[in-house]
């Protein structure tokens, strides 16, 4: 009975369309609404604010579980020449142009404009929700109304040239956004500030193990580095070589390298004063930043042992026969005159020019050779007059003898001339 009463009323509705002078229906079977020659199996005619169809459910029993499909094909104040399909919402002519059929109920709609389709939300307070948009250059935007991008994740954002063919995910403020794409056959990675990089396991949310700061600081095992490389409680290992803009760190032959080039140098230093120094040209310092010999060093050097390659030969000429030796007097002469020893810087010049050490070295090993020359010339000297003074000795010890004896025989010569008398 009941089916026969529905079938009733849409006999009745019809007969009621077709009455009306702008409804029809042809031979053909196409029904005509607001039109008298419909196109299709059902066309439906109207103006801006009538356009429409609803199907509505009163299931439920309160309006609050009704449910209300809305077909439209004007956005009278809007777009006008846009279409669309709507839960719970229907166009009108007066702001809001998209609206909910019942306020007790959220909704849902799909509009299909000129060069864009658009999927949004009306939540249970009325909030409009961008969900889903596609632009007029093929963009596919989540939660924008206008993509930057191919596949653009947040809110809009004023510079769409900056971001094309990128996927871009956006989280509050139009500053804080992450993307990635193809730009000029390279991938960008981008983001307005710091990139951090976790890893975890077992369901936990990890810990941060990298970060890339905006100031282009790179930290491992560190989140604030302070310097464009900060590696904390690790080591750095190299297989191969890594190539600066000005330098080449690596290894090669077994051999750890660090290239420089131009005419840059090298700093060991821990506050920007002391260290190690290697300048172009290749002088180190130590202790200073300004070498001027292949090892400057500014303070004082503690070895066990030092080894020196000579440049200039050994004093052995010393002891050539053809060795021209100064007088011992030319020497007193000379100190007298000048204060220092021939071929020995004086003290000035030792205050001012440093001591080149080998040739200190060799200077003071030739003296040392002419004073052991000085010393043998002495000690013969020295033999020659001990000599003589052993034969004046040996003389004086037979004079004393003669004296003796003589002394002797004027004692017995006056005892026998007193017998005699």
């Amino acid at each position: 009975m009941k089916t026969k009463s529905i079938v009733v009323v849409i006999i009745m509705m019809i007969m009621s369309l077709v009455g009306n002078a702008q409804n029809k229906i042809e031979a053909t079977g196409n029904v005509g609404v607001g039109t008298t020659i419909p196109g299709q199996k059902l066309h439906i005619e109207g103006g801006h604010g009538d356009s429409r169809i609803l199907l509505h459910s009163r299931g439920g029993g309160t309006e609050s579980k009704f449910a209300d499909l809305m077909l439209w094909a004007s956005e009278p104040g809007l777009t006008y020449t846009g279409v669309g399909i709507g839960n719970n919402i229907t166009n009108a002519t007066t702001t809001p142009f998209l609206r909910r059929i019942s306020n007790q109920r959220g909704g849902s709609y799909i509009r299909f404009l000129d060069a864009q389709i658009m999927m949004n939300v009306i939540k249970n307070n009325g909030e409009t929700i961008n969900a889903f948009n596609i632009s007029n250059l093929g963009n596919v935007g989540l939660g924008t109304t206008s993509p930057k991008s191919r596949l653009d994740l947040g809110k809009n954002y004023s510079n769409p040239s900056i971001y094309p063919n990128k996927i871009t995910l956006w989280s509050g403020g139009e500053n804080n956004y992450f993307g990635f794409g193809i730009s000029t056959g390279d991938l960008d990675y981008f983001s307005q500030s710091n990139h951090r990089f976790y890893t975890g396991y077992n369901g936990t949310p990890g810990s941060e193990k990298m970060v890339i700061q905006s100031n282009g600081n790179v930290g491992i095992g560190t989140t604030s580095p302070n310097s464009k490389l900060t590696i904390n409680n690790g080591a750095l290992s190299f297989t191969g070589s890594v190539s600066l803009p000005m330098a080449s760190l690596g290894l090669h032959n077994s051999n750890f390298m660090y290239l420089v080039g131009g005419s840059a140098g090298l700093k060991l230093t821990d506050d920007g004063l002391k260290g190690i120094t290697v300048v172009d040209g290749g002088n180190v310092g130590i202790g200073t930043t300004q070498p001027d010999m292949e090892l400057t060093v500014n303070g004082k050097i503690h070895a066990k042992e030092v080894k020196i390659d000579l440049a200039i030969p050994a004093p052995d000429y010393v002891f050539k026969s053809d060795y021209k030796l100064r007088s011992i007097e030319e020497v007193e002469n000379f100190i007298k005159e000048y204060s220092h020893l021939p071929e020995i810087p004086s003290a000035k010049e030792f205050a001012k020019n440093g001591v080149m050490q080998a040739e200190m070295d060799m200077n003071l090993l030739k003296k040392i050779e002419e004073l052991t020359l000085y010393t043998i010339d002495q000690e013969k000297k020295l033999k020659t007059q001990n000599s003589k003074i052993e034969n004046q000795q040996s003389e004086i010890e037979e004079l004393k003898k003669q004296n003796s004896e003589i002394k002797e025989l004027k004692a017995l010569v006056q005892k026998l001339l007193k017998d005699k008398n």
